[in-house]
């Protein structure tokens, strides 16, 4: 997901946010892609 910004901006109007990168932990069409760790929060105070 890390390599798709649509995604990410839809998941975070969604109310997602993100809890952390994993850098380069795909090697997809001769390129390294990070993937993103998303959370939803049903309590906002926990954010």
């Amino acid at each position: 997901m890390g390599s798709n910004p649509a995604a990410l901006k839809l998941y975070n109007k969604l109310g997602f946010v993100e809890e952390g990168r994993l850098k380069k932990e795909f090697f997809i069409d001769g390129e390294y892609i990070d993937d993103c760790i998303l959370a939803f929060y049903l309590d906002k105070s926990l954010m």
